[in-house]
C-alpha cells in the first residue's frame, strides 16, 4: 500500500513540473512585453532615476501593511493592459525572480481575485502611499538600495 502513494507523488511531479515550466515562461513573456521597458530585463531598472528596481528590493513591500497591495496598485501594474491573472501571474514571478531570498516565509502567491481587490480599491495618491511604506520599511531597519 505504500508504493501506490509514492508512485502518485512521482506522477504528479512529472506531470506538474511541465506545467510550473509552461506557467514561467509565460510570466517571464508578459513580464518582457509589460514591465522590462521601464524595470529592465533584470530588474534592475533603467537610470531614469524615477522607475525603482525590483531586484533586490521588491519583496520588502510584503513586510508592511497595504505593501502587498502596493505592488499591484502602482500605475506601471494597475494600468499596463494586462488582465488580474495576468498581474498575478507576473507579480509572482517578478518576487520570486528577482528577491526570492528575501521573501516572507509564509509569503502566499498573489491571486486573480485577490489583484482584483486591490484594484478596485487604488490609492489617490501613489506617491504618498510609496513614501508612508518606505517611511515604515526604514522603522523596520529595512535599508533601501
Amino acid at each position: 500500500m505504500l508504493r501506490i502513494p509514492a508512485r502518485l507523488g512521482v506522477l504528479g511531479m512529472l506531470l506538474v513540473s511541465p506545467l510550473a515550466a509552461a506557467e514561467d515562461t509565460r510570466a517571464r513573456s508578459e513580464y518582457i512585453l509589460y514591465c522590462a521597458g521601464c524595470h529592465g530585463f533584470d530588474g534592475a531598472a533603467l537610470p531614469l532615476g524615477r522607475i525603482p528596481a525590483l531586484k533586490d528590493s521588491m519583496a520588502d513591500f510584503l513586510r508592511v501593511p497595504d505593501g502587498r497591495a502596493y505592488l499591484v496598485q502602482v500605475p506601471g501594474v494597475n494600468n499596463s493592459g494586462m488582465n488580474n491573472e495576468q498581474i498575478a501571474r507576473v507579480v509572482n514571478w517578478s518576487l520570486r525572480k528577482f528577491d526570492e531570498p528575501r521573501l516572507p516565509q509564509d509569503f502566499v502567491p498573489y491571486s486573480a481575485s485577490e489583484v482584483a481587490s486591490y484594484r478596485a480599491d487604488r490609492p489617490v495618491d501613489i506617491g504618498s502611499r510609496r513614501r508612508l511604506l518606505l517611511q515604515r520599511l526604514a522603522e523596520l531597519g529595512v535599508v533601501r538600495n
